[in-house]
């Protein structure tokens, strides 16, 4: 007799069910001209439990309620900066310029005198500060937006990945990109695709090398016509400084073409067939150096030359190629920055 379990008979075969699942056992018989025999077969069967987890979209609802599960990881920009998150919120700050910082948060609450934090067109828009919350000190909010993928606004057009938008102003340089994950599979993930990046960086020719440091200058970076960005370039736009009755102001014009001009190991970005009677009185210049996979943007005055000149250049920041080429290989922007410099 057997205890708590049934016994069915089908087909020539005997199936138990009893409480640990079920059992097939099957008749399987064999015969020869000396002997016969039988052997009995037991299986047992399992229902298999998937282990496979599917990564996390941005909740920014999550988020604003302190829940940053599904940024958890490192954010990084063109430029290199990064932000690296766990469960909790802002882990660390890394500057190209200044280093790492553990002193920062992004806040979910209001404080101080900041705009409170707010779901508004499917983006969570806040401010990224100091930790103890002093807005009055020398590190200021600045404002830090979540945009889940597909998320459009007049401000941030939609684009098909998760992306983080840092900054007092706009450009390429402001938005945020998930490079790295909490889990080992997706830091691999990532560390093969940055080879296949820096394998295909070394394929590329000089211009589209410095149409690429050109799509990842610094904020303020200047053109011997004024101050300039990506998009100005692409645009054909220029901002000289003018003397406005002893105001040093920038004016708008605009120009046709760039090309850039190579001194020793520096680049100089020179705007082409600007309008005839534009002054400018500016007296800085911005230069940028290519060396191996970094580039590195400097400012420089224009009233001295040689070693003196490079010896009193300030360093603006540092961009990667392969981490620029990475954000811009399928965008427009690539073919149309290296269209735009001429031989």
């Amino acid at each position: 007799m057997i205890s708590k379990a049934g016994i069915l008979g089908i087909a020539g075969a005997v199936i138990i069910a009893g409480a640990g699942g079920f059992y097939f056992v099957g008749a399987n018989h064999s015969s020869s001209s000396n002997n016969s025999s039988s052997s009995a077969k037991v299986t047992k069967t399992k229902t298999s439990k998937s282990s496979d987890k599917k990564s996390k979209a941005m909740d920014i609802q999550a988020i604003k309620s302190g829940n940053f599960s599904s940024v958890v990881g490192t954010w990084k920009n063109s430029k290199g900066d990064s932000y690296t998150f766990d469960k909790k919120g802002l882990v660390s700050a890394n500057y190209t310029s200044s280093g790492t910082t553990n002193s920062l948060a992004v806040y979910t609450k209001a404080v101080g005198s900041m705009t409170p934090p707010a779901i508004k067109d499917g983006v969570f828009k806040t401010d990224v500060g100091p930790k103890d919350g002093n807005l009055d000190g020398p590190s200021a909010a600045t404002p830090f937006v979540f945009i889940p993928k597909g998320a459009s606004t007049d401000s941030f057009p939609s684009e098909s990945k998760d992306r983080i938008f840092c900054g007092q102003s706009m450009g390429d340089e402001n938005y945020f990109y998930k490079v790295a994950d909490s889990s080992t599979s997706t830091s691999q993930s990532n560390s093969s695709q940055t080879k296949d990046d820096s394998s295909s960086v070394d394929q590329l020719s000089l211009k589209e090398k410095q149409a690429l440091a050109l799509l990842g200058m610094p904020s303020g970076f200047q053109s011997d016509w004024g101050a300039t960005s990506p998009d100005d370039l692409i645009n054909g736009k220029a901002h000289p400084i003018v003397n406005d009755n002893q105001n040093y102001v920038p004016k708008d014009t605009t120009f046709h073409g760039i090309k850039l001009e190579q001194q020793n190991s520096k680049y100089i970005l020179r705007l082409q067939n600007i309008p005839s009677g534009t002054e400018n009185q500016s007296d800085v210049r911005g230069v940028f150096y290519i060396n191996g996979d970094q580039v590195t943007y400097k400012k420089e005055g224009t009233l001295v030359e040689g070693a003196e000149q490079e010896a009193d250049a300030e360093t603006q920041g540092t961009a990667s190629l392969s981490a620029l080429y990475k954000q811009y290989k399928n965008s427009d922007k690539l073919k149309q920055m290296e269209n735009i410099i001429q031989d």
